[in-house]
């Protein structure tokens, strides 16, 4: 009830502006709260990224000046022998952990350098010169990796995960009686 020369707001009004309010709050906040898990995704995601390039540079380069593939297993090592460009040959070998979840590459006898973490599959695929699976390392002419990585927590929503299968990489510095094979 007014009474003349008092001025305020009624019951309802005030249970109306404070419903409008906290509803306005809730969308702030959940917005927020989406923003950063994006955020945590997308930076999740470039890290993934820049491992990812980083390791199929190496072994783009490696495959390449390769001149025979040494031992080979489908799921964990690949070795190489290589063909510097100061000449000579050295090995190269890739190992994934499948219970540390990494990709290692050694050069020569040095310490062994992770490339990628947190990998869930890796596969090494070994291909006659006819594009045929191959079985045995000694008549490789090319070679494909595929991989599956993740990063961040499913939990909270942060999770980004990559797959990547590289196109097949020819062995380019086998010996020339070896080309037809």
């Amino acid at each position: 009830m007014h009474t003349k020369g008092t001025s305020g707001f009624t019951l309802v009004e005030i249970v109306l502006s404070m419903t409008l309010g906290l509803m306005i709050m809730s969308a702030v906040a959940s917005a927020y709260l989406f923003l950063g898990k994006n955020l945590g995704r997308l930076a999740n995601a470039q890290q993934i990224e820049q491992k990812s390039h980083l390791a199929l540079q190496y072994f783009t380069n490696d495959v390449a000046s390769a001149s025979s593939v040494d031992s080979a297993s489908t799921g964990s090592q690949l070795q190489l022998t290589v063909v510097p460009s100061s000449g000579g040959s050295a090995i190269v070998t890739y190992a994934y952990d499948n219970g540390a979840g990494t990709l290692t590459r050694t050069y020569e006898s040095n310490t062994p350098v992770v490339l990628m973490t947190d990998l869930t599959q890796l596969n090494f695929g070994y291909f006659s010169k006819t594009g045929t699976v191959n079985a045995t390392p000694l008549s490789t002419r090319q070679i494909q990796v595929s991989f599956t990585t993740a990063a961040g927590s499913p939990a909270n929503g942060t999770q980004s995960s990559f797959t990547y299968a590289s196109p097949r990489m020819a062995i380019r510095n086998k010996p020339v009686g070896e080309l037809y094979q």
